[in-house]
C-alpha cells in the first residue's frame, strides 16, 4: 500500500508542478523548472522508444511553455534554460539514422521557435 500510495501522490505533484510551469503561477520561482523535471525523471527500465518520447513529451511540454508569449519573458527564459536537459538525455539514447534525423529537426524545432519568440524573450517585464 505504501508504494502505491507514493506513487500516487507524485502522479499529483508531477500534475501539479505543470501546471504550476505551463501557467508561471510562480514566475519568481525558476526551481520549479528542475524539480519537476528531476521528477519527471525517465525509469531505466523503459524501453528505448518510451523514454525517447518521455523526453521529447519534456521537451515539446517546455518548448510550448517557452513559445507562450502571454507568460513572463524571465519565466520563459528560465524554461529555455532548461530545455536543454531533455535534449542531452534525447541524444544520449539515439542511435539509428531516422532518431538522429528526428533529433536534428527537434533542435531546428526550438531554433526557430526562439527566433520567433526572440523579442518577447528579451523584453523585460515589470
Amino acid at each position: 500500500m505504501n508504494g502505491s500510495f507514493s506513487h500516487h501522490n507524485r502522479a499529483v505533484v508531477d500534475v501539479v508542478l505543470r501546471y504550476k510551469i505551463r501557467n508561471a503561477i510562480q514566475p519568481d520561482n525558476p526551481a520549479l523548472i528542475s524539480q519537476w523535471l528531476a521528477l519527471d525523471s525517465c525509469p531505466s527500465y523503459y524501453h528505448l522508444h518510451e523514454q525517447q518520447k518521455h523526453y521529447e513529451q519534456q521537451f515539446r511540454f517546455l518548448l510550448d511553455t517557452i513559445a507562450d508569449e502571454l507568460l513572463p519573458g524571465h519565466w520563459r527564459r528560465a524554461c529555455l534554460e532548461q530545455i536543454h536537459k531533455p535534449m542531452k538525455a534525447l541524444s544520449q539514447i539515439t542511435y539509428r539514422k531516422p532518431d538522429i534525423k528526428h533529433l536534428g529537426e527537434l533542435y531546428d524545432e526550438l531554433r526557430i521557435t526562439c527566433d520567433y519568440v526572440s523579442g518577447s524573450l528579451n523584453r523585460s517585464t515589470g
